[in-house]
């Protein structure tokens, strides 16, 4: 596959190859398609240039690379003439990546938990022991506000709909 792309035979491979071929390189996926810090610009889509890092931010939901486009391109139904809206809307992007955003703030949540001792070493350095109170009582407020935040997020996931919720580490089970 490489040494025909390499040659010239070849102009495109397919997703499970691309995911192949970066894990033959140890490189995320969408390194391989959005090279951070290689390339000021990339073909966001054929034809379309972007910023490098705004079009990963596209193609990973955590950005609207097109929102500006859209809104004058693509109006639906009447438009009203004082207001300039259309009576129809199509689902909007924010609507549509709402998974991926949740998603990605229950990781981030996830992992916050998880690094609570060494954050609470962080604000505490003078704490002598990890098993004084001060600390122990520390790493638990920490991470009782993360899983305040995450009891909320789940919840909200499940009103909007979303059928599986990601997994959670054998230690907030209890969030399930």
């Amino acid at each position: 596959m490489i040494a025909k792309l390499e040659g010239g035979q070849r102009q495109s491979i397919s997703v499970p190859e691309l995911v192949v071929l970066a894990r033959a390189l140890e490189v995320p996926p969408i390194e391989l398609l959005y090279p951070l810090g290689q390339e000021p610009q990339v073909e966001a889509l054929p034809g379309r240039n972007a910023a490098t890092d705004e079009a990963l931010l596209w193609f990973a939901g955590r950005h609207d690379l097109f929102r500006e486009e859209t809104a004058t391109r693509f109006g639906h139904g009447r438009q009203d003439p004082e207001s300039g809206l259309h009576e129809w809307y199509e689902t909007s992007y924010d609507d549509a990546a709402y998974p991926v955003h949740r998603y990605n703030e229950h990781y981030d949540l996830v992992w916050e938990w998880q690094q609570a001792v060494a954050k609470a070493r962080q604000r505490m350095p003078e704490a002598a022991s990890l098993d004084s109170p001060a600390f122990r009582n520390e790493v638990a407020h920490l991470r009782e506000n993360v899983e305040r935040v995450l009891r909320s997020i789940r919840d909200d996931m499940r009103r909007r709909g979303v059928a599986v919720l990601p997994d959670l580490p054998p230690e907030l089970e209890h969030l399930r």
